[in-house]
């Protein structure tokens, strides 16, 4: 037995024995109402119904679910343990409460924190969740395809797609995540949600004045600190507010490499009335980080998790761990009003803004003399020696510079008439991203004096050796309307939009020579929903939706190779991908909560995910068209003895419709027989359990997540094997002690067994055994590349409130 596994026996075992002796404390009183507001002070239970377009929207405060109690310590009241909440909405949604948030490891994101909902294929590479080296796709899709809000603010990185979630709030102040599998509010600022829509937010804050804090210790030398402070109700302003820290070091679970997260949250509300709110959301985020190597299949069954960076540098190779740490920092601002106007007029206000700013690293090899900046040859001599074999290149690091910037807001005006909800709204979003590389020569030692690319190689004449300096600027401006008509009050409602989105990009190179791309997009977005309910009981609902994707920012910059001057990457916007979903679903509300939904989804143009240099920055290839088909459910118990159970689903028919445009080796173009074929990342089956036992003293429970094979090639020729992953915890709560309120200590152990096995297809390709194209045309295999799965990690923490 390991020895993280003994010690993690030994601490449960004591654990149990000593809290048994702990009576069980008081729970805490209700909220007061704002001192200088006519509201009337909220109940412990708030029954809150989502789905309601008007009230789930981007200038909406996060809502809690219809069983979230404000009551700490009766959390054990939650339906599935806080996996599932009950949900109206006419489409398929799932979501997490604190409930279930609170259980799980402090360090977990937003992608880890829903990954047992149904449709969900996350892939991890770290236990404790420290760096974004993950992802997550849904129905077939990829990780860009999906869209992200946190808290209002749209969080799609505009040069790659992806969320960088480890920058979003910590754990403990998150109030509520949700995931709608096909399709998002027409008022959602976004239009990436081919794969469906994420959204979090943070809790709102505390009416008293108090605060929070909690510690943790685990595996891989990690330790992480949190604090938060509640200022309660300022005087008699309406206002409230929180601040909070948190600070987590652990080195990487395989290979070597430190971690290091630094992050501050804040939150302040306003009411204005009962029903009128503003709040003003910040969050701040400073991340180093240490990236995992991503085996093919040969490597992967060659070495497993021993493939890793090596630990010491030898020179004329460039894969020494060091030249592989990034740093990423973001500040992400939003302050959303929902305000009622008159009885029959709700305005919602959302201006936002975002900034990020990172570097990283990767190890390479350059010319000691003859470079090339864009097409110009640059023959002089760099003063380095020579490390590779042949005398003639150096050991150097090429480092991505990255800074993208954005602002934007988003208004609408909700007026309700009867039985007719009308919805108007515009939002609007200006981008700049910016993408360079540099390089840098390393000392002896394998290290480059500063790995941030601000003092790169530079000619004689002054110009820095790059081969991309990339800038993009994005505009976007989306008009949209919807009605919403009772057609039998309380039971049968039809919902109707329309949202027309409109784009222009401006992007290109900054290295002479290489190509401006400005690229126009608009795209009516129509959609339609019906949702019957019979009672209280039983929902069935129908919908219909339209979404589209343009390629990520970083596809549009053309660049050369500095050892050569051949192109690297041919800088084009391509067709953008559209896709029309329809989902039928039925949801159950009795003794337990159930729901299942069939979609379908077809979508043109399809963007396929895949890395595309050595520094993990992922780009697109074009995957034709491809059609979606399967269903989904989850259902969830209500306490039994202080025991619920949840249970979540999928089948999964994603195929390709089109043969796959590729080069052959004579360099023509030709094309994969490749229509009919399973689409990449698309398992056929996945299921997940949960068991969670709370009584309002013990509390623990046990989620196993099962994903089927899924393939990583576009002709079908190599395929991931499935893997079951199962994480547990334990706790208990103690009685309150002084000014101490109900302190707790929990265990939380991921990847309980310490299974060894790969989670995701980190860079599909297009064969792996070599194919012939539809013209007779050889098609050269190639290596896909994977994510290997977290390995066994347990971590304890000590929190309490006061």
């Amino acid at each position: 037995m390991r020895k993280d596994q003994l010690l993690a026996t030994t601490i449960a075992a004591t654990l149990v024995t000593t809290a048994a002796m702990a009576p069980a404390g008081p729970a805490r009183g209700a909220s007061q109402p704002p001192p200088g507001s006519a509201a009337p002070a909220a109940p412990a239970v708030k029954k809150v119904p989502s789905g309601n377009p008007a009230g789930t929207g981007t200038g909406a405060r996060v809502a809690p679910s219809v069983e979230e109690v404000d009551v700490r310590g009766a959390i054990y009241r939650h339906t599935g343990g806080g996996l599932m909440s009950r949900e109206t909405a006419p489409k398929a949604i799932s979501a997490v409460t604190q409930a279930y948030i609170g259980r799980q490891s402090p360090s977990a994101t937003a992608l880890t924190l829903v990954s047992m909902m149904p449709g969900v294929n996350f892939a991890a590479a770290d236990p404790m969740s420290a760096t974004d080296q993950a992802d997550m796709s849904s129905r077939g899709v990829d990780q860009p395809e999906i869209g992200y809000i946190f808290e209002s603010v749209p969080l799609n990185f505009s040069l790659t797609g992806n969320p960088n979630t480890t920058a979003w709030a910590d754990s403990e102040n998150m109030a509520r995540i949700s995931f709608a599998q096909g399709a998002s509010e027409i008022q959602d600022p976004t239009f990436s949600e081919v794969g469906g829509l994420l959204r979090a937010g943070m809790r709102d804050p505390a009416d008293n004045f108090g605060g929070a804090f909690d510690a943790s210790y685990g595996s891989f030398d990690m330790h992480r600190e949190f604090v938060r402070l509640d200022s309660g109700y300022i005087g008699h302003s309406g206002v409230k507010a929180y601040i909070s820290f948190s600070d987590m070091m652990v080195r990487n679970w395989r290979g070597l490499g430190p971690n290091h997260r630094r992050h501050v949250d804040f939150k302040a509300v306003k009411d204005w009335s009962a029903d009128s709110h503003t709040s003003l959301a910040v969050t701040y985020n400073d991340l180093l980080k240490s990236a995992y190597t991503q085996p093919t299949m040969a490597q992967w069954l060659k070495q497993g998790v021993n493939y890793n960076y090596p630990g010491t540098y030898t020179p004329g190779q460039t894969t020494y761990y060091k030249n592989f740490i990034n740093v990423w920092q973001a500040i992400v601002v939003s302050m959303p009003s929902d305000l009622r106007l008159t009885r029959h007029l709700r305005l919602n206000v959302t201006p936002y803004m975002s900034w990020a700013r990172g570097y990283a690293p990767a190890g390479t090899l350059l010319n000691v003399a003859g470079n090339y900046y864009g097409r110009s040859f640059y023959p002089e001599n760099l003063g380095f020696a020579p490390t590779n074999a042949a005398h003639t290149q150096f050991n150097a690091i090429s480092t991505n510079v990255i800074q993208d910037t954005y602002a934007g807001f988003n208004t609408f005006l909700t007026a309700h008439y009867g039985r007719s909800e009308t919805l108007f709204g515009y939002w609007y979003n200006f981008d700049n991203g910016h993408m360079d590389y540099f390089y840098q020569g390393v000392g002896a030692n394998g290290i480059a004096p500063d790995p941030t690319g601000e003092k790169a190689i530079t000619f004689a004449n002054g110009v820095r050796l790059s081969n991309q300096l990339g800038n993009i600027t994005t505009q976007t401006n989306a008009l949209y309307v919807s009605e919403k008509i009772g057609l039998i009050p309380d039971h049968l409602d039809l919902y109707a939009g329309f949202k027309e989105v409109m784009m222009s990009r401006d992007a290109q190179n900054q290295i002479p020579g290489t190509a401006y791309v400005h690229a126009n997009s608009a795209h009516p977005l129509p959609r339609v929903s019906l949702n019957w309910r019979l009672n209280d009981t039983h929902q069935f609902f129908i919908d219909a939706t339209t979404n589209f994707r343009v390629s990520p920012g970083n596809n549009l910059f053309t660049s050369y190779n500095i050892n050569n001057g051949h192109i690297a990457h041919q800088g084009a916007a391509g067709p953008d991908e559209y896709a029309i979903g329809e989902e039928v679903g039925y949801r159950y509300n009795g003794p337990v909560l159930a729901s299942v939904t069939f979609f379908n989804t077809n979508i043109t143009n399809r963007q396929i995910v895949t890395i595309i240099n050595a520094n993990q920055i992922s780009g697109t290839v074009s995957g034709g068209g491809q059609t979606n088909r399967g269903v989904d459910g989850e259902v969830a118990t209500r306490p039994f003895h202080h025991v619920t159970a949840y249970v979540s689903g999928e089948y999964l028919h994603a195929t390709e419709d089109n043969n796959i445009r590729a080069i052959a080796t004579s360099g023509l173009v030709d094309y994969l027989p490749s229509a009919g074929k399973i689409a990449v990342r698309s398992p056929k089956w996945q299921a997940a359990l949960g068991l969670a036992y709370d009584d309002g003293m013990f509390f623990g429970d046990m989620n196993l997540k099962h994903i089927a094979s899924q393939y990583s090639t576009f002709m079908d020729d190599e395929k991931m094997p499935a893997y079951t992953n199962v994480n547990m915890s334990v706790g208990v709560r103690g009685s309150d002690w002084g000014w101490l309120k109900r302190p707790e200590f929990r265990l939380n152990f991921i990847n309980v067994g310490d299974a060894h096995y790969l989670s995701g297809v980190a860079s599909p390709v297009a064969t792996a055994r070599g194919a012939r194209g539809i013209y007779g045309g050889k098609i050269a295999a190639g290596s896909a590349s994977y994510y290997v799965g977290p390995g066994f990690a347990m971590l304890g923490t000590i929190s309490t409130s006061f």
